[in-house]
């Protein structure tokens, strides 16, 4: 008998796990809030071999380029004179490539359009409230009390999802309800604020092919040029703990201006990078997941391995987490040692990515005091440790 599998989420985690499933002929259904994607998904991603390594197994990967922009070198600058402190060259001598850009909206597309073409899938628009876990099946209800059974149920509905809450086993159960204790992220000092700007209002030269990363007193930020003919910029800032909750909102946005007065080709004048175009957001530190798996009931992409932005893999793991399973999957394993033995593996690897993704957010953002001391702390070491660390990363693939 085919295994059913039930899948809570349809962002890049869910939609890549239906297509592993399906590869592995089960029969999915994929719940979500959106049946299509929208257009809250603006912006971008950086795709570096490991994740297209992971787009290649789902049979992905020729769909999601065309929305891709290769990018050929990987800068650090200081902000402070405007110095290159590190110059890591992208290309196939270094085994760096494939290497890109991804529109998020492009990424979704394709691999919704994949899911869509798959007739074992079918994907629910509806929103999960309650979930169990027995010895020969799952079951999932939604908020219209429309029960679901399965073999297995893969959360990919983020850190306060349903799935995470019940893989930690912060629940109340009742015969008819589930009451998750709400996992909460620890105290942020840091905020990400995005914009997605024209490249026709920009200087040439925020279009070359080459992702920047900008290290300034109050903070940094990155961006790099997309498909679509937009620049996406990531600013990240240090947050106040002055005053009120309108007052800090304040001291947030004048930070994420002052950095952007600095860089030399960036106007703060200009009006798309006005604060109604913004979408600020604080950087959180979740508590690590001691298990992927409870019962019948397993937690993927950021559900199980909420992922700092510093080293651009989020997107990345969780196109890994499904590409890996589906891998297992492709050489006759059955689900019940599959599952276990994968989660096992990808917890380890994981754990590496996310330490050194860390150590990146904390040199990049020292207290400000600190900022002259990192510089020069980057040019000395950072072409001897960053190439090293990245080609690591990257090279891990399935």
């Amino acid at each position: 008998m085919t295994d059913q599998v039930i899948i809570l989420g349809d962002g890049a985690a869910g939609l890549s796990m239906a297509l592993a499933m399906a590869k592995a002929n089960k029969h999915v259904t994929l719940i979500g809030a959106n049946k299509t994607p929208a257009d809250r998904n603006l912006g971008g991603v950086q795709m570096a071999a490991n994740g297209w390594s992971a787009l290649s197994e789902l049979g992905c990967d020729a769909a999601v380029w065309e929305h891709a922009k290769r990018l050929e070198l990987m800068r650090i600058m200081s902000l402070a004179n405007g110095h290159s402190l590190v110059s890591i060259p992208l290309d196939e001598q270094h085994r760096r490539q494939p290497y890109a850009s991804v529109t998020r909206h492009g990424l979704i597309t394709s691999l919704a359009a994949a899911v869509a073409a798959a007739p074992c899938i079918t994907h629910v628009t509806a929103t999960a409230t309650h979930i169990e876990s027995h010895a020969d099946q799952a079951v999932v209800i939604d908020s219209d009390q429309r029960t679901y059974k399965a073999d297995w149920v893969f959360g990919a509905d983020g850190m306060m999802g349903l799935c995470r809450q019940y893989v930690d086993g912060g629940d109340k159960i009742t015969p008819n309800k589930i009451t998750p204790n709400k996992i909460t992220p620890r105290r942020t000092s840091r905020y990400a604020t995005r914009f997605h700007v024209p490249l026709d209002t920009l200087p040439p030269v925020l279009a070359s092919a080459s992702t920047s990363v900008w290290l300034g007193r109050m903070g940094h930020m990155v961006h790099y040029p997309l498909a679509d003919g937009h620049l996406n910029l990531v600013v990240m800032t240090h947050d106040s703990n002055d005053g009120d909750d309108e007052n800090r909102q304040a001291q947030r946005w004048a930070s994420v201006m002052s950095l952007i007065a600095a860089h030399p080709w960036l106007d703060s004048a200009d009006q798309n990078l006005a604060r109604e175009n913004a979408y600020m957001m604080p950087l959180q530190s979740w508590p690590r997941c001691d298990s992927w798996i409870r019962g019948r009931v397993v937690v993927t992409g950021d559900s199980a391995h909420q992922m700092p932005p510093h080293l651009a893999q989020g997107t990345g793991q969780a196109l890994i987490d499904a590409a890996s399973l589906s891998r297992m999957l492709s050489g006759g394993m059955a689900m019940t040692d599959a599952i276990p033995a994968w989660a096992g593996m990808r917890m380890r690897r994981i754990r590496s990515v996310l330490a050194s993704a860390e150590q990146a957010g904390n040199l990049f953002a020292p207290p400000p005091i600190l900022s002259p001391v990192r510089d020069i702390m980057v040019g000395l070491g950072g072409m001897a440790i960053m190439p090293r660390i990245l080609d690591k990363i990257w090279s891990d693939q399935l």
